[in-house]
């Protein structure tokens, strides 16, 4: 039986159908986001913040105060980015929270 959670399967019932191609099945049956999706996600991180003028994610998170470990995990795809931290984030890296969802492969068809 296919696992999946709870989000993934509630989502397309609200809004459409899920965009499933940025994931994968690993071998527990649960989907994952793949590693194309992940460095595509950790890519444009590392150039909005540059073209923000921050030289690194350490620049970035000290003048942001955002945790580093944080950043990466939201841009390497293993965190989620929480509710409340959604608008400040947008707000630093200068987007609109509909652009960070789809650059974290949350958008919803």
């Amino acid at each position: 039986m296919l696992k999946v959670s709870s989000r993934i399967m509630l989502a397309p019932l609200v809004s459409g159908t899920a965009n499933l191609n940025n994931f994968t099945l690993n071998k527990e049956n649960k989907m994952v986001k793949n590693k194309k999706q992940i460095e595509i996600t950790w890519n444009w991180f590392v150039a909005r913040y540059k073209k923000l003028g921050y030289r690194s994610l350490n620049q970035f998170a000290n003048a942001t105060g955002f945790q580093k470990s944080s950043l990466s995990r939201y841009f390497h795809l293993q965190r989620e980015i929480p509710s409340g931290t959604m608008s400040a984030l947008c707000s630093v890296l200068k987007v609109s929270p509909n652009t960070l969802m789809k650059v974290i492969g949350e958008e919803w068809n």
